[in-house]
């Protein structure tokens, strides 16, 4: 669990693809839950906070009973070779004095919207960034939650804007 909390403290943007656009069957969605599969505990309110700004922007309401589409959030975590990384302080000659052991994985989320009745496949992509994680590091929320906007404002760029009424909290 350290691992993961110390995931988004900095480094390279997510990268994102957008795996299926059906635009045509977005329009008649005007409401969405959210499903969640492998997800590490603390990242859920996060990740449901971040991509419900983003879709209210699109006209989409957010709601915990029934409504007009499911989009599933699914985990994976890929580890990776570990890294040395050199720390500390330069000594007289220049050289840094010290190494340290990062752990790597890459983190992605698939995530995949259907319709709630017919289970037809509005929109699918994944977000993934690799992970350098040391001992002693933490997770930056404010900037993590940053991130995260930006990159499901990619995934769902080309989603069809609808009504506008049911904005979340900024």
């Amino acid at each position: 669990m350290l691992l993961l909390l110390t995931a988004c403290a900095g480094g390279p943007p997510i990268a994102t693809a957008t795996g299926y656009q059906y635009t045509a069957g977005a329009a008649n969605i005007h409401s969405y839950r959210i499903e969640f599969a492998g997800m590490p505990e603390f990242l859920k309110p996060m990740l449901r906070d971040e991509i419900s700004r983003v879709l209210a922007q699109k006209g989409l309401r957010y709601t915990e009973g029934d409504a007009d589409a499911i989009l599933l959030m699914t985990f994976i975590n890929d580890p990776l070779p570990s890294a040395t990384l050199q720390s500390g302080s330069e000594d007289n000659n220049g050289s840094m004095t010290s190494e340290v052991f990062a752990a790597r994985f890459n983190a992605r989320i698939k995530i995949e919207m259907t319709t709630r009745i017919a289970q037809e496949r509005i929109w699918s992509g994944t977000l993934s960034r690799v992970h350098y994680v040391t001992e002693g590091d933490y997770m930056h929320e404010a900037p993590a939650r940053d991130a995260m906007r930006r990159a499901f404002g990619e995934l769902f760029a080309a989603y069809p804007a609808g009504r506008t009424e049911y904005m979340t909290r900024p």
